[in-house]
């Protein structure tokens, strides 16, 4: 997210927890600053219970409620921040849904978009504007993500010539034990000959793919290469 230099910056989470004297469903807050060095982290408030009559700080994981929140009071106007959640879920438990509330932030430009038609719906679409891309390497070829307005974030996985492997989505909203993505159901694309991701040097992309039995998206857009990712796919010297 962008915040626009107005005011603070505030982020706030809340999830509905088991019912118990503890927590049971821990959710982890942060947001990160995007520095010319790196990042600069920033923790929810949180009180010392062995010191309740102590000030409220904000140096460290909030362990103890369901309820968190981040306040950074001076931003600067067009400041890319990142928010983080993440979690330890209880074992019997798949995922944990939480809301989030964001003051002080711009919507982020678009880079791209994706369009879905349901093959068995006629007339039945959807479109969502992507505000993130990014590619880089991975052991078995490369990784492009992939995050939408509404903050889903999908991740398709390459082989070493571009062609599809695997995908997921992850809902930003919900924090999941096992901490991976949904995987799609990718059976409907081996009718066909094999899905390449179309890239070019300026990190324009496409793609069109079955997401499922009944689902076909495209996406494209501009992505931001990582990690080496542009000298390894176009054979440039890192000279």
């Amino acid at each position: 997210m962008i915040s626009d230099g107005k005011k603070p910056l505030k982020v706030t989470m809340a999830w509905t927890d088991k019912p118990s004297k503890n927590i049971v469903n821990d959710l982890d807050l942060r947001v990160r600053e995007v520095t010319a060095n790196g990042y600069e982290t920033y923790y929810p408030w949180s009180l010392n219970p062995n010191k309740p009559d102590r000030n409220a700080t904000a140096n460290r994981p909030n362990k103890l409620d369901n309820v968190e929140q981040v306040l950074i009071k001076e931003t600067k106007k067009d400041a890319k921040y990142v928010i983080l959640v993440d979690g330890d879920i209880d074992d019997s438990e798949y995922s944990q849904y939480y809301s989030l509330l964001i003051e002080g932030a711009q919507k982020p430009p678009s880079v791209g978009m994706v369009r879905c038609a349901f093959v068995y719906r006629k007339g039945r679409e959807r479109t969502g504007k992507i505000i993130s891309a990014s590619i880089k390497p991975t052991a078995e070829g490369y990784s492009l993500t992939m995050i939408e307005e509404n903050e889903e974030e999908h991740v398709l996985n390459f082989d070493k010539n571009l062609y599809l492997q695997s995908a997921g989505t992850k809902d930003f909203y919900r924090v999941y034990r096992a901490g991976d993505l949904i995987p799609w159901n990718l059976i409907a694309n081996s009718a066909y000959p094999p899905v390449a991701l179309e890239i070019q040097s300026n990190g324009s992309f496409h793609i069109n793919m079955w997401v499922s039995t009944r689902s076909v998206c495209s996406f494209e857009g501009t992505a931001q290469f990582v990690n080496g990712a542009k000298n390894e796919i176009f054979g440039l010297s890192q000279n």
